[in-house]
C-alpha cells in the first residue's frame, strides 16, 4: 500500500491492561499489481493499477519513468478488473511473449487459480515482501517516517523487485510447484493442491466423534480462514498468527537467498582463479607508484579517462584502489576497485579489490577498463537559513539525491554548524550546466518558494 507512514502519537491509559491506540497520519492508498514470469526466468512489464479516475500528470514526471517504465492504469478501488485484464495482456503480455515464430500459436487458460499452485506465490513474493520492508525501512529513515508518496512507494518497490525476481527464484517457483519441469507427482502433493486430491478406495479408519478442533494450516490463508464465522477477538488472533507465519516465510525465503549466494561465491572459489571477463572495451596497465594525474593524461591524450580519486598525486594501484576507490566518476562507473580486471597476484583478485591496501600482498601492477572521454559540468550550492525551515529544504535535498546520483553525477556536500549547506563540488561526466540545474531543481525550486537566498 502507498502512503505509510509512522509519525504519529500513542494513545492509552495508565493501566497496562488497557488498550493502546496509534494515532496519526496513516493514510494509505491500495495499489495493485499484476506480475508474469516465464518459465526460462524472464519476468514481464507489470501492470500498476492506482486507486482514481485518472492517472495525474504529476505523478509521472521524467525522473519516475526512467526508474519504472511500467505499465500504468487506474481503477476505482485499486484492483483489478476484467477491463484492465484486457488491456495488460494486449498491451504486455502478447507483445512480450510473442513467438520467434509468428505460425506459433499460444493458449492462454483462465481458470481463476483452480487448477495449480502459482509460481510466483512459492518464493518470489516471500522475498519481495522482505526486500520491500528493508527499503521501506531505508526510505523511512531519510523521511523521519513522512507519508510515502506515490514516487517514493514505485521506486522502493522497483528496488526491492529487482532483488526478488531473480532468474534463480523465478525457475525455483516453477521447479517447486511442479508446473516446469512438469511433474506430476511434485504438483499434486503440494500444499495448494493437496484439498483437492481425490483419495482412492482405502480402509477407512474408525469414525471418531465430531469435534472443533481445526486442521492443521498449511499457509497464511489456511490461518486467516480458520476464523471464519467466529467472534471477532478470535477472527483477531488469527489474522495476528497468519501475519506472524507471513513474516517467518519472508525471512526464510530471505535466508534461502543468503544461502543460495554464498553457495553460487563457495562454488566460484572452489574454481579457484577468478573467471574470464566478458569485457572487450579499451584497458591500462598500471604500475605501483604511478600517480593519478599521470594515468588521467595518458589516457585524456587517447580520448579516455581513467576513473581515479581527487587527488592527482595519489597512486592508483596502492591503498586508494584496494581500499575501494571514492571517485567523482563513482556514480557514472563504480568505485577504482570496479574498474580491476586483474592484478599482477590473481589469486588474491576479489580480497584485493577493497580488502585494504597491504592487507593481503604486495601489487606490483593491476589492469583497469577505461571509459570514453566526455566533457564534464561541474557547479556548486550553497545556503544557511538560522529557522527550522532549514531542516525541510535538506530533506527535499536528501529525497531528491538518488536521483542525482542515478543520472550518473556525483555530489560532495556538508551540513555545517549554523545550519548551513554547503554543496563545493559536482561532477556530471558527458552532463551541461543545463542538466545539473534540472538535477537540482527540486532543491532550488523549494528554496525560492521558501525565500531563502543561495548561490
Amino acid at each position: 500500500m502507498a502512503g505509510f507512514g509512522l509519525d504519529s502519537l500513542v494513545v492509552g491509559s495508565a493501566e497496562p491492561k488497557k488498550k493502546t491506540f496509534l494515532k496519526g497520519a496513516q493514510t494509505r492508498a491500495w495499489t495493485s499489481f499484476i506480475e508474469a514470469v516465464t518459465t526460462d526466468g524472464r519476468v514481464l512489464k507489470p501492470g500498476v493499477i492506482f486507486k482514481g479516475k485518472d492517472l495525474q500528470k504529476q505523478w509521472f514526471i521524467d525522473k519516475f519513468r526512467r526508474t519504472a517504465d511500467w505499465y500504468y492504469i487506474t481503477s476505482p478501488n485499486g484492483w483489478t478488473d476484467n477491463h484492465i485484464a484486457v488491456e495488460w495482456l494486449k498491451q504486455v503480455y502478447l507483445p512480450q511473449t510473442k513467438p520467434a515464430d509468428e505460425g506459433e500459436a499460444r493458449l492462454i487458460i483462465l481458470d481463476g487459480h483452480g487448477s495449480h499452485a502459482q509460481p510466483l506465490d512459492n518464493g518470489v513474493f516471500n522475498s519481495l515482501k522482505a526486500y520491500y520492508r528493508r527499503e521501506l525501512g531505508k526510505l523511512v529513515s531519510l523521511t523521519d517516517s513522512r507519508p510515502v508518496d506515490k514516487v517514493n512507494f514505485i521506486r522502493c518497490y522497483a528496488r526491492a523487485r529487482e532483488a526478488a525476481f531473480t532468474k534463480q527464484n523465478i525457475k525455483s517457483g516453477w521447479k517447486v510447484t511442479g508446473n516446469w519441469p512438469i511433474s506430476r507427482r511434485q504438483a499434486m502433493n503440494h500444499p495448494e493442491i493437496q484439498e483437492d486430491r481425490v483419495a482412492g478406495p482405502v480402509d477407512q479408519p474408525p469414525e471418531r466423534a465430531p469435534d472443533d478442533s481445526p486442521s492443521t494450516p498449511k499457509n497464511s490463508r489456511e490461518i486467516k480462514d480458520m476464523g471464519a464465522g467466529k467472534s471477532p477477538t478470535t477472527r483477531r488472533l488469527f489474522g495476528k498468527a497468519a501475519h506472524a507465519f507471513e513474516g517467518q516465510q519472508s525471512q526464510l525465503a530471505e535466508k534461502d537467498a543468503t544461502i543460495a549466494s554464498l553457495q553460487e561465491e563457495l562454488d566460484r572459489l572452489k574454481r579457484g582463479k577468478k573467471e574470464k571477463s566478458p569485457y572487450a572495451g579499451k584497458v591500462m596497465k598500471i604500475g605501483a607508484g604511478v600517480q593519478a594525474s599521470e594515468a588521467q593524461a595518458l589516457a585524456k591524450a587517447n580520448g579516455l579517462v581513467v576513473v581515479d580519486g581527487d587527488c592527482p598525486s595519489v597512486g592508483i594501484a596502492g591503498g586508494y584502489t584496494q581500499g575501494g576507490g571514492t571517485s567523482p566518476l563513482a556514480s557514472k562507473f563504480g568505485l577504482a576497485a570496479d574498474q580491476v580486471l586483474e592484478w599482477d597476484n590473481s589469486d588474491l583478485y576479489w580480497a584485493l579489490c577493497g580488502g585494504g591496501g597491504g592487507t593481503y600482498g604486495v601489487v606490483l601492477s593491476m589492469t583497469v577498463k577505461l571509459h570514453q572521454y566526455q566533457p564534464t559540468a561541474g557547479a556548486t550550492l550553497s545556503f544557511a537559513e538560522p529557522l527550522d525551515v532549514y531542516w525541510d529544504l535538506v530533506r527535499v535535498f536528501l529525497m531528491n539525491l538518488p536521483t542525482i546520483l542515478d543520472a550518473g553525477a556525483t555530489v560532495y556536500f556538508q551540513l555545517l554548524p549554523g545550519n548551513t549547506f554547503s554543496l563545493p563540488q559536482s561532477y556530471f561526466l558527458g552532463g551541461n550546466g543545463q542538466d545539473l540545474e534540472h538535477l537540482f531543481q527540486p532543491t532550488t525550486q523549494a528554496l525560492k518558494q521558501s525565500g531563502i537566498p543561495y548561490t
